[in-house]
């Protein structure tokens, strides 16, 4: 946990020492500090301290959505309730940080004040969060997904893999998750013919199939491109520490793909069977429970977009032996409010997302979620996450499934071209 610098902790102290220094009154002058202009949907939190010190007061900030903070003052009153009181803004990202591990806030005060309320003021559920909240910034002008044609023009291009290379883990995935390497192959001709996000040409026809077999155990029955690890970033060059894409809480980005199921595809499978994962990214000491924090899956003959093993869209399988188009417009917070995920995807492969069953709806629910403490103390923590703290999604494509259900070799096979992360 980072402590505010003894610097900070004492010109506060002294900014409230001289506001209280007039005529040797006991009183503390009035200091107007008015709060951010509030909606009907805004809402308020107080909080009485829980102890004093000598020199502060002190307040535990619980029940309180991190993301949702956008005002927090404090109201101080001198000791028996003699004077004006004091309003003194705190910072927001304090607070923020005081909710995020539900622990102390410390607030200076000079001996002329006895006690004092704290308030949050919170951003409406129903609406935007004000300037100034942690409310993420739109992508660029224009930058949105268009149904009618799959692309986002608009955008900037973030990360990028149309399988130019043959090895998708240099510089792009870090590793082909899988229990053999044969389970992965890079294919020259037969790729996706559509166009990149940006509506440019990819300029290959190369594709990448991951396949998995019965019986095959990495963490699992999978084959799916994406190194589980953040603390490394995202790859460059030759690297292959890190993994391909990562989304931290504060992001709006559009993530697009294409994939192709063969025929024998079991998309009519009675178990659970993930294509694509947005997934917490380990190391991490989250105990939350609950799986993947966003991943569509395909079975029951339908598509799933599931949130936390929470279903929150469906729709009916897409077409075999095509390529489908997929594009998730996604902001990521720890905050239901403020999260959200909206999916388009081609299902019959005829390049846009405007038929029936083609667009979910702007979903709004958690798409980050928050670290817990170290089980074994904070001293051993090594994840690089302080409780409390978001933890970033990676990117995950391939298959991952059910071990019930059967894939015989030559086993069941997707096929992966065309990605990119745009915003």
């Amino acid at each position: 946990m980072r402590s505010e610098s003894s610097n900070t902790r004492a010109g506060a102290l002294a900014r409230l020492g001289r506001a209280g220094a007039v005529a040797g009154a006991v009183a503390v002058s009035t200091l107007v500090l008015a709060a951010s202009p509030a909606s009907a949907a805004d809402q308020t939190k107080s909080f009485q301290p829980v102890r004093k010190t000598e020199h502060a007061l002190i307040f535990r900030v619980r029940g309180v959505m991190p993301d949702r903070v956008i005002a927090a003052w404090t109201r101080l009153r001198g000791r028996g309730g003699k004077g004006h009181a004091v309003e003194h803004r705190l910072s927001v990202s304090r607070v923020r940080s005081a909710a995020r591990r539900r622990g102390l806030l410390r607030v200076s005060r000079p001996r002329s004040i006895g006690g004092g309320r704290l308030t949050v003021q919170l951003a409406g559920a129903s609406q935007p969060a004000p300037a100034g909240a942690s409310q993420p910034a739109p992508p660029p002008s224009g930058c949105e997904v268009d149904p009618a044609t799959l692309t986002a023009v608009g955008c900037s291009v973030l990360r990028q893999d149309t399988a130019t290379a043959t090895n998708p883990e240099a510089g792009l995935w870090g590793n082909i998750e899988s229990a053999a390497d044969s389970r992965y192959q890079h294919l020259s001709s037969g790729g996706d013919p559509g166009p990149m996000a940006t509506a440019a040409s990819q300029g290959n026809v190369a594709y990448r199939r991951l396949t998995a077999i019965d019986g095959d155990n990495f963490w699992g029955e999978r084959c799916e491109l994406g190194r589980n690890e953040h603390r490394y970033g995202e790859n460059t060059g030759s690297q292959t520490a890190g993994t391909f894409a990562l989304y931290r809480a504060g992001d709006h980005k559009l993530t697009f793909f294409s994939q192709r199921y063969p025929t024998s595809f079991p998309t009519d499978a009675t178990g659970w069977q993930t294509v694509m994962q947005m997934k917490q990214t380990q190391p991490y000491d989250y105990n939350g429970g609950g799986g993947p924090v966003l991943e569509l899956q395909l079975w029951q003959g339908r598509l799933y977009l599931q949130n936390s093993w929470s279903v929150k869209w469906s729709t009916t399988a897409p077409a075999k032996s095509v390529w489908i188009r997929y594009a998730l417009d996604v902001v990521y917070s720890t905050d239901p409010a403020v999260g959200s995920v909206t999916v388009y995807v081609d299902l019959n492969g005829d390049g846009d997302a405007l038929d029936a069953g083609e667009q979910s709806p702007q979903i709004h629910t958690q798409t980050v979620v928050s670290e817990t403490a170290d089980p074994a103390g904070q001293s051993s923590d090594t994840d690089g996450i302080t409780p409390g703290q978001p933890i970033p999604d990676h990117l995950r494509i391939g298959i991952y499934h059910n071990p019930s259900i059967s894939c015989p070799s030559p086993g069941c096979s997707v096929d992966v071209d065309n990605v990119q992360v745009v915003g």
